[in-house]
């Protein structure tokens, strides 16, 4: 299966890391976690977060998700075809496995680094 990708802000990192298990405000609201394939990430951050800072991308191995994972339409945006996938319960920090930090310019251009994600 794909990894698959989650934006978060860097309140939201810390939470993360201090708890085994993360639950966005959209899991209350909608019922799911917005997760994204490589492929999508362009598309979402020229869209949500262009020229914000402070915003990380975790890479999810699905493999190791401790809820069920569904593509569906997107959510949030207008539907272009795609599909996206929804995780369907809290996001298990065990599932992580790489952290990037974001820089993303007034254009939606971004670039990413590496950086340790330690529990």
């Amino acid at each position: 299966m794909k990894n698959l990708y989650h934006l978060i802000d860097c309140n939201s990192l810390n939470q993360l890391r201090s708890n085994p298990s993360y639950e966005p405000e959209s899991l209350q609201q909608e019922g799911f976690v917005h997760l994204a394939y490589d492929h999508q990430l362009p598309f979402i951050i020229n869209h949500f977060f262009k020229g914000a800072s402070g915003i990380y991308l975790l890479e999810i191995d699905a493999v190791l998700l401790n809820a069920e994972v569904v593509d569906e339409a997107p959510a949030g945006i207008e539907d272009d075809g795609d599909v996206y996938p929804h995780l369907y319960g809290a996001l298990n920090a065990g599932a992580v496995q790489r952290l990037y930090a974001l820089s993303i310019d007034g254009e939606g251009g971004f670039t990413k680094t590496e950086v340790p994600f330690c529990l």
